[in-house]
């Protein structure tokens, strides 16, 4: 069995990604192959999208969440996603699971705050009230509590948002818009069924259950947009290994853009599906690794039953899988400077994530999230932040994890300058290096 260095999976990490070569693919094309990008921060993946296409335009991407092509909402690890709408109609019932261990394990919001209530009649309240328009989570936790006093408002809005598939509408994640978490169902903004699923009792001894307020039945869908499209089937870009002029239909485990080729034997919307898109986008990997980007467990079966090539982690000795027509870029590939936002899922998306940073154990794995991380030469190198002292200008901040040398730094300024010139194109512009 071949083996693998950390920098062999770097590198074909880095390429599955799209961030060794920008590529001239349309936003919704790269969102279907990366299979979604994290975006609880909303204004994310517009760098993400920026730092991997050659031509993206933040417009591109705003008008596929208004024209209902892309949606936000709880999908991979029960964390909100940019997904396409057909991936999410597709993949959200999958991530289920992991969406009820939220529910019932979630220290703040789950466990006894939970226990004996009728859970269908809290979701059909839930459907209820988003008929009426789309709701915040304030709006949500003052119409549960009318009809469940006693019981914790902020908990039965959370089993909402996790039971029920739900959809965080416009203008939250719209280019520099800001909003709410306002929330609806697939059903009133895709016009698709909403069937709400109910997870078993928690297995902790419950109290007596709690009488449920009258019944309130799951409302027509009268309100249901009629303008909603069905997401398009675009053609493949040239370079896969589709032939050309095919379309990929609604649902299929090939995305517009990705190098999967069709696969009969593989039914669309299974996790064996959902397994082949993600060795596309973050492979070779491990069945570990699989769990962690998805949230889901016991995932080895589903390995087991697909023809995957294997390889070996020449540094751990881990079996690594990948889908087997894809070729590997050299060790010696050029990896340039690339500027990841916040969560991006390049960082979340394997249990070991030592192929792309050897500092591990002096960077808190939180600072890596929740601030964006420069890749230099392929290793995550330093924190950034964009700060606006003045409307009129706008200070790009870079944190290095080391000091960074005069002649590195030269080669990083130029990515530096586009990163500003993307965000904040009408104000001017400062580069500074800081120290942690």
């Amino acid at each position: 069995m071949q083996k693998l260095s950390s920098q062999a999976l770097n590198r074909a990490t880095l390429d599955r990604q799209w961030l060794l070569h920008r590529q001239d693919a349309t936003a919704l094309e790269a969102i279907e192959h990366l299979v979604g990008l994290q975006a609880q921060a909303p204004q994310a993946p517009y760098v993400g999208l920026w730092t991997r296409l050659a031509d993206f335009r933040p417009e591109e991407l705003s008008n596929l969440l208004e024209s209902r092509q892309a949606v936000r909402g709880s999908m991979m690890r029960a964390t909100i996603h940019l997904a396409s709408s057909r991936d999410f109609l597709a993949f959200r019932p999958l991530i289920q699971p992991r969406l009820e261990r939220e529910v019932y394990q979630n220290i703040t919001y789950g466990r006894h705050r939970l226990e004996g209530l009728d859970m269908d009649a809290v979701l059909a309240a839930g459907i209820a009230r988003m008929t009426e328009s789309p709701a915040t989570g304030a709006q949500l936790r003052t119409h549960l509590a009318t009809l469940w006093p006693d019981r914790d408002p902020a908990a039965l809005a959370h089993a909402v948002r996790c039971l029920l598939p739900t959809i965080q509408v416009p203008p939250r994640g719209l280019w520099n818009r800001t909003g709410q978490p306002t929330l609806t169902t697939t059903n009133l903004w895709l016009n698709t069924p909403t069937t709400p699923i109910t997870p078993p009792p928690p297995t902790t001894p419950t109290s007596t259950q709690t009488p449920a307020p009258p019944t309130t039945s799951t409302p027509p869908n009268a309100r249901t947009p009629q303008n909603a499209p069905t997401p398009p089937s675009p053609s493949l870009p040239p370079g896969s290994s589709v032939p050309p002029g095919s379309s990929v239909p609604p649902g299929s485990s090939v995305p517009p853009g990705s190098s999967v080729p069709p696969n009969a034997s593989v039914p669309p919307n299974t996790p064996d599906a959902l397994v082949l898109r993600y060795l596309a986008a973050y492979g070779p990997a491990s069945v570990a690794d699989a769990q962690t980007w998805s949230g889901l467990t016991r995932l080895s079966e589903v390995f087991d039953r697909l023809d995957l090539r294997t390889y070996t982690d020449a540094t751990t000795g881990r079996t690594l899988h990948d889908l087997p027509h894809l070729t590997l870029p050299t060790e010696d590939t050029e990896a340039p400077t690339r500027f990841l936002p916040e969560y991006d899922n390049l960082l979340l998306s394997h249990a070991d994530r030592t192929r792309f940073t050897t500092t591990r154990s002096q960077v808190p794995l939180h600072d890596l999230l929740t601030k964006g991380t420069l890749l230099h030469n392929g290793q995550a190198t330093a924190l950034w932040k964009l700060t606006k002292p003045k409307k009129s200008h706008t200070i790009l901040e870079i944190t290095p994890f080391t000091p960074i040398p005069p002649n590195t730094w030269a080669t990083i300024e130029p990515e530096a300058h586009a990163l500003l010139t993307f965000t904040t194109p009408t104000t001017t512009h400062e580069i500074k290096q800081t120290t942690p």
